[in-house]
């Protein structure tokens, strides 16, 4: 990896997305670059008369939580701090992409009051936003455990194993095993057939990565909650999920279902956009 933005909010959900963006960034062997954004309208608009003492305050607090977790980097490895304008989840875009960051780690939730950044919504929207993969934490995932068993949902969409390499990637950093988790959906015998091919073809192409996995699958009427209900049940650590770039509609990975993981899930969610990675579309 080349890099890692976490965003924060000083909030304890931003926080703790820090703690597991060092963890990552320890595998890795890669920086760190802590942002906060002043949000035009909110934390500018209310605080116009003051906001050269404002962003002083914001600065210090930044450096202050960088050096609070500066032990937790791997040797030569560091944690920079920013300040950027704009609307949150535009701004970690534009910042990712312009610094070819390689993935965007956010608290699932934010602090209360007129700083809503990474509540809900503003999490959700920087998923759907980043071209890169994203990783949303809540404040109670505990970052103390390994990331041994990493959870990957296939349905019948095609674009559904897309984030393969992206979970082959982790699952190398961490030594982790993947859990194949095939979802029907539907009765329907040709849909069931699908699924039953994609999962076939995930197999295979973790047998050529040399990745330890291990295949289920489950009926389900809602996706997201049968993807929880699995990962609590394996005792997993990660789960890696699809959603197609700057859409929130249609298919199993987005709107409601990707919201509703995003929001609710007590393991972190990884986010992998919609691309044509190794030909694995086709």
């Amino acid at each position: 990896m080349k890099g890692i933005i976490v965003g924060t909010d000083f909030s304890e959900s931003s926080i703790n997305a820090l703690k597991h963006a060092t963890t990552i960034a320890d595998k890795a062997k890669c920086d760190i670059t802590l942002i906060w954004v002043k949000t035009p309208g909110t934390t500018l608009g209310l605080l116009q008369d003051n906001i050269n003492e404002y962003l002083q305050v914001a600065k210090d607090r930044l450096d202050q939580i960088a050096d609070d977790h500066k032990t937790m980097m791997p040797k030569g490895k560091s944690i920079k701090t920013k300040i950027i304008e704009g609307k949150v989840h535009l701004a970690l875009a534009r910042e990712a992409e312009e610094t070819d960051a390689d993935l965007v780690v956010v608290g699932a939730h934010g602090i209360s009051g007129h700083e809503e950044f990474f509540i809900g919504n503003s999490a959700y929207r920087t998923v759907m936003t980043a071209k890169c993969p994203v990783l949303t934490i809540r404040a109670d995932t505990s970052v103390n455990r390994a990331l041994t068993d990493i959870v990957v949902p296939i349905d019948n969409l095609q674009d559904t194993r897309q984030k393969l390499p992206v979970a082959v990637k982790f699952a190398k950093l961490f030594a982790a095993k993947i859990h194949i988790l095939g979802l029907y959906t539907s009765s329907n015998v040709e849909f069931r057939n699908i699924v039953n091919a994609y999962v076939f073809s995930v197999e295979k192409y973790l047998k050529e990565k040399s990745i330890r996995f291990q295949v289920y699958k489950r009926e389900s009427f809602n996706g997201a909650e049968t993807t929880m209900g699995f990962a609590k049940e394996i005792n997993a650590s990660l789960i890696v999920i699809m959603r197609e770039q700057g859409s929130e509609i249609g298919g199993l990975w987005l709107g409601n279902q990707a919201r509703e993981l995003v929001n609710n899930s007590k393991l972190p969610i990884l986010s992998v956009a919609t691309q044509d990675i190794l030909g694995l579309s086709k």
